[in-house]
């Protein structure tokens, strides 16, 4: 018998085994594919002159289930955008992405790692670096369960990336700020004093630490919300990944010396930190926001009280900032799943691989002494 007309013909897939298990089961199986996934995107910088193009090790495995069959891409539906980790490997390449998509799939991703490496933008003749909290800025329904920040290679920028993270940035509940040494609380400040009304004065001052950073966030969410600040210390110098291993770190505090304040502790260095052997373990500094707190990054008209890109560019949006530069730039419908950034560079090629979606890998250029301050 023909069959009868305007009836559908779909195949639902009744011979398969994953169809045939219960509903519960396939969830499951589907949130373990995601969850050990990540997108990786940007260049990854493996000498001063030299950087390739990251291709996730796993992505067409995640992808492919997505293409399975209609049925699996329905039970599925945006749930993995709150399942896997999405990798970026400077801020730049996280605009480019998370900045073009609509607001409502931006809302869903709950897991973002970037690189803590200055975002540099050019005003006329003159170059200016923003830093990670700066950059969120432009990405408003940003509503992150765990923002992961890998900080850069110089201490001092890399201090002042997460004390701005802390004191005035949204869009995360929980940030992860992960150094790969222990210079980043050890390090002398040398900038010249500039007077108490001059910007630069104090901009890259530390102070003793978690006190500081939970003295700043209870001012924001309120002490009543419970937010809280630790950092931990590796117990291993250069073990890349081993501060992720609760048994392979230490909870670790500072306090200011007899009769120190504010400045000459900062300008001062910590000798138990900076001597070879300790300035090598890396640091983790776990920052939660406080209980009922709307972490959204809301955006609007109000503008941060350090430097604001939308306010410096008259701008409201990346896109926006970016013709400001007079430079094009491709936007795909699907920046997720095109593959003209990868396979359309000129840079070579360097696969994404990992065993745990948690694992990451420090630029060469990150053990090199010397730096530079932006």
């Amino acid at each position: 018998m023909a069959p009868t007309v305007g009836v559908s013909s779909r195949n639902d897939q009744a011979g398969s085994k994953l169809m045939q298990l219960p509903q519960e089961i396939r969830d499951e199986i589907y949130a373990r594919v995601f969850c050990s996934t990540r997108f990786a995107f940007g260049k990854r910088a493996i000498s001063r002159i030299g950087r390739n193009q990251l291709v996730s090790a796993h992505r067409g495995r995640a992808l492919g289930l997505l293409r399975s069959c209609r049925r699996v891409r329905e039970e599925i539906g945006d749930d993995w955008l709150s399942q896997v980790l999405f990798h970026f490997e400077d801020p730049e390449s996280m605009l480019q992405k998370l900045a073009n998509v609509p607001g409502r799939v931006r809302g869903q991703i709950r897991h973002l790692r970037v690189s803590g490496l200055p975002l540099m933008l050019s005003f006329e003749d003159d170059d200016v670096y923003y830093r990670t909290a700066q950059a969120l800025k432009l990405l408003p329904g940003l509503n992150l369960d765990v923002l992961t920040v890998l900080g850069d290679r110089t201490p001092d920028v890399s201090y002042q990336t997460l004390d701005m993270l802390i004191r005035h940035s949204n869009g995360w509940k929980e940030l992860r700020f992960i150094s790969h040494n222990s210079e980043i609380l050890g390090y002398k400040d040398d900038m010249m004093y500039f007077g108490p009304n001059d910007p630069m004065t104090d901009l890259y001052l530390r102070q003793p630490q978690p006190s500081g950073w939970q003295h700043a966030l209870e001012q924001r969410d309120g002490p009543a919300s419970k937010p809280s600040v630790t950092i931990f210390r590796s117990k291993e110098a250069n073990r890349s990944c081993a501060i992720l291993r609760p048994d392979r770190r230490t909870v670790f505090s500072q306090a200011f010396g007899a009769g120190q304040d504010r400045r000459s502790y900062g300008k001062t260095k910590d000798e138990a930190l900076m001597r070879p052997g300790e300035r090598e373990k890396e640091i983790l500094v776990i920052v939660k926001r406080g209980a009922d707190i709307d972490y959204c990054e809301r955006g609007g008209p109000s503008f941060l009280p350090v430097g604001d890109i939308r306010e410096d560019f008259s701008c409201e949006t990346w896109r926006e900032v970016k013709d400001a530069q007079d430079e094009l730039h491709h936007y795909s419908d699907d920046p997720f799943d095109d593959e003209d950034d990868v396979y359309g560079s000129s840079d070579p090629i360097l696969v994404d691989k990992y065993s745990h979606v948690d694992e990451y890998t420090w630029p060469p250029l990150h053990f090199e002494r010397e730096g530079m301050r932006f």
